[in-house]
């Protein structure tokens, strides 16, 4: 069985003898959750899905991770069914969004 977002944040909340944002465990007020306050733009739905299936698939160095493999993410765009004339667009805002992700990673 998969975890949902609620339960790894009862999980993580619980470890430090908290309740969550959304409050009691029993009675969640999901108006105050905040993994359901980040919404995806529509816009962006592919995007994501794209993302989110190559996220891992880093070309590894001496230096630790390099960039995102782009053979994965145009297998993954293939498998889509995602147009050809699409894809480069595709793929500038695919590595962008994940410069954006190392950057944040490398800073915490």
């Amino acid at each position: 069985m998969q975890k949902t977002d609620c339960d790894e944040c009862r999980e993580t909340y619980a470890a430090y003898d908290e309740d969550p944002p959304c409050g009691r465990f029993g009675r969640p007020d999901y108006s105050e959750c905040t993994w359901l306050k980040t919404q995806l733009d529509p816009d962006n739905e592919t995007l994501w899905e794209i993302y989110r299936r190559v996220i891992g698939q880093h070309v590894s160095g001496f230096y630790g991770n390099g960039p995102l493999n782009i053979l994965a993410v145009y297998e993954t765009m293939d498998r889509l069914g995602i147009p050809r004339k699409e894809q480069l667009d595709l793929l500038d805002e695919i590595m962008a969004l994940d410069r954006k992700v190392m950057e944040a990673i490398k800073t915490k």
